[in-house]
């Protein structure tokens, strides 16, 4: 009789394991599904700030060369001031020496 009892019961338990196994592999499967779909995303932002770096980088060589052009003009423009203001004198005397100019007496 405990031959017959535990045939069933034995059948019951296999039984109930698959079923708990089937629910398992679904759950990991979904689980997986999911993960996947977060690894999808993930890869999309990094496509996207590979790209973004890549521009950036462009913009930062080309700020870096204005910023070298402007110091050079900068330098330019400081050395012609100081030119004008050597000059300055010059130009004053050779005004004065020309209105006080006969040449220049009846000119206005």
């Amino acid at each position: 009789m405990s031959k017959s009892i535990a045939a069933p019961i034995a059948g019951a338990v296999c039984a109930l394991l698959l079923l708990a196994g089937i629910i398992a592999a679904v759950f990991v499967a979904g689980q997986l599904r999911a993960m996947s779909a977060n690894l999808d995303r993930m890869s999309a932002r990094m496509d996207a700030l590979t790209s973004m770096n890549g521009k950036l980088s462009v913009t930062n060589t080309l700020l870096k060369q204005t910023n070298r052009s402007l110091s050079r003009m900068t330098a330019e423009s400081t050395s012609a001031d100081q030119k004008l203001g050597r000059m300055q004198t010059d130009l004053a005397l050779m005004s004065h020496k020309l209105a006080g100019s006969f040449l220049f007496r009846g000119v206005k």
